[in-house]
């Protein structure tokens, strides 16, 4: 479906056949910078005022990063916010040998939990994401460091001895290891940024302003919440003594609906320009019982391992010639990082000539120290 949906808004924006927007396609800001440029999508600057948009005014002027996130190169905004900021603030907090269980590249339980051990926890399929700014404000790639080429060639053996299945129902939380001579620390990052990819309004629209404020109701919180959940009286069942939506429970869900909570909430969610801020957690509605549990496990296991809490902001707008770089470069970088560290955990960590083949793959190839 998504590779459709791709295929047919390249051909209407081609033909000039447009809609009065695009909803829920996620554009990149590589597209979005791009077809703002053209004249394909129109500047919202003008109708983010209290007259059109009170509630998503209010948002951008209590949380300026968010007008920031979605503020192109240009100064110009083409895109409302979407985002769900479920941090670990969400939950009243400041963030015999058996075989394991890993899913290569996966969020939440990929191979690159181990690396810890290692000095380090990474996310290799994600340029991006797998940059990591330092506490003296300098970038580094985690995928071409010492401690990656040691982390691939020592869970190697552990491949190699079948210490590493596809059994993930079967077993526990893994807490942190050590790493052969004892260390141990985890990269923090943020989870996935703010986007304004999910509402683009086109030139043909005829009336931007009555367009906006129709969706001006979606930044109410306990709109929100419905669209992002299910409706009040179905996902949502009742209020505790603070007024606070209380979810239904797994077990309710399943006795009532014949399905879990999961994939009522499946079912029901609306794809759009949701934005959903930490404190609604708090205010409107209390959290999912799945995404507490998380959360916590990240608190209570993995923040006390974090010796560095600097984060590379992921929802940064680049220029538009870094968006050219990007979009120029980034499969093949991504393609060709996660290709090998498949290969080293398989068949054997790297020599010094794959490993320097591989980093001036990355650096000649790839784009890895392109800078303009």
């Amino acid at each position: 479906m998504s590779e459709s949906l791709g295929e047919q808004v390249n051909i209407r924006i081609a033909g000039n056949e447009l809609p009065d927007a695009f909803m829920g396609v996620g554009f990149s800001n590589y597209d979005i910078s791009r077809y703002g440029d053209d004249g394909t999508f129109i500047d919202l600057t003008p109708y983010l005022t209290e007259e059109y948009m009170p509630n998503l005014t209010k948002i951008l002027e209590e949380n300026p990063d968010i007008k920031s996130a979605i503020t192109m190169d240009d100064g110009y905004i083409y895109g409302l916010p979407a985002g769900e900021r479920m941090g670990t603030g969400g939950i009243g907090a400041p963030g015999s040998t058996i075989p394991m269980s890993t899913g290569f590249d996966q969020w939440c339980w990929g191979q690159n939990i181990f690396y810890a051990g290692f000095g380090f926890t990474n996310w290799p399929n994600d340029v991006c994401n797998n940059l990591v700014l330092k506490s003296d404000g300098t970038v580094e790639f985690m995928c071409v460091t010492d401690q990656y080429r040691q982390a691939v060639t020592y869970f190697h053996d552990w491949y190699a001895e079948g210490l590493m299945g596809d059994y993930a129902k079967d077993y526990v939380f893994l807490p942190i290891l050590d790493g052969p001579d004892g260390t141990h620390n985890v990269t923090i990052r943020t989870g996935g940024g703010i986007n304004s990819g999910q509402l683009n309004i086109t030139k043909a629209c005829k009336s931007p302003a009555n367009f906006l404020k129709f969706f001006d109701k979606w930044y109410d919180p306990e709109i929100v919440m419905q669209l992002q959940y299910g409706p009040i009286g179905t996902y949502f069942t009742k209020q505790d003594e603070n007024g606070v939506w209380l979810s239904i429970s797994d077990e309710e869900s399943r006795e009532k609906y014949g399905k879990g909570s999961g994939e009522l909430k499946g079912e029901s969610e609306v794809f759009g320009p949701k934005l959903i801020l930490s404190d609604y957690y708090q205010t409107t509605f209390k959290m999912e019982d799945r995404a507490i549990e998380r959360l916590t496990d990240l608190y209570d296991f993995w923040m006390p391992y974090v010796d560095d809490a600097s984060t590379y902001p992921v929802d940064c707008v680049f220029t538009g010639r870094e968006l050219d770089d990007i979009d120029w470069y980034k499969a093949n970088f991504e393609s060709a990082v996660s290709e090998q560290e498949g290969l080293w955990i398989k068949n054997g960590g790297p020599t010094d000539e794959e490993w320097n083949a591989y980093i001036e793959h990355l650096t000649k190839k790839c784009g890895m120290e392109e800078k303009k």
